[in-house]
């Protein structure tokens, strides 16, 4: 049997990974930088350079870098994988995970002296990024005081993987040749469902909750009614 992109269940794995891939590959390009023209920063520091040019002209050629990277792998990996129609869609979500990466490298290559501390220090900043973005280990898998079933924590929120993935996902599942034509119905269909496994239920709830009030209402009435009568034939007697 042959290979079919429907049959292919690693297509969540590819995205997550090219994500990774790109926030990895980001932080390696840019982490040496700024440390590895120190000593020129320092000769030329009595020129008065500027250091908005300096920055500029380094986040303008690793965008232009990270630009080329995503691009290839993109078209070797969704080749591949055979994913069709969504090359520039792809392309911008990792170019943006590898930019983010690129920037965060810049900062970290301007607050530590050595490469080594640096390089040491990127496998800290990568594995957040797998643990706490959801998908490897749900959130409501973690420890419940720092994370919620119904919502996702701030840390969560943070996570360059987490948006990426998602953005790849939702787009790959709305966006993709059969599904373009039945999202529409099928939302229409969810929210339906929704409102009457959800909506319905507490309706009906509510009403039996405000018939008991009614009918404990009714009795309390019926029995002051008979007690009243009691009270006045008592008195007559």
């Amino acid at each position: 049997m042959g290979y079919t992109f429907l049959g292919n269940s690693n297509l969540p794995v590819y995205i997550f990974m090219s994500v990774i891939v790109a926030i990895f590959m980001g932080l390696t390009v840019s982490a040496e930088e700024i440390i590895k023209d120190r000593k020129i920063l320092k000769r030329e520091a009595f020129l008065n350079l500027s250091w908005a040019s300096y920055l500029l002209s380094k986040v303008a050629v690793l965008l232009i870098i990270s630009g080329i990277q995503a691009f290839t792998f993109v078209l070797v990996g969704n080749s591949i994988i055979e994913i069709r129609d969504m090359f520039f869609q792809y392309w911008l979500v990792l170019f943006s995970a590898w930019a983010a990466s690129n920037l965060m490298g810049l900062v970290i290559s301007d607050s530590f002296k050595t490469v080594v501390t640096i390089y040491i220090l990127i496998p800290f900043l990568v594995i957040p990024q797998i643990i706490l973005s959801g998908i490897i280990v749900r959130y409501e898998k973690l420890n419940p005081k720092i994370s919620s079933p119904s919502s996702i924590p701030i840390y969560g929120e943070l996570m360059t993987a987490r948006w990426g993935y998602e953005a790849l996902m939702v787009h790959q599942f709305m966006e993709n040749r059969y599904m373009q034509n039945f999202y529409d119905f099928n939302k229409t269909m969810s929210i339906a469902e929704f409102k009457k496994n959800y909506w319905v239920t507490n309706l009906l709830t509510k009403i039996d909750y405000l018939e008991k009030i009614w009918i404990t209402n009714s009795v309390r009435i019926r029995t002051n009614i008979i007690l009243k009568f009691y009270r006045m034939n008592s008195v007559k007697n």
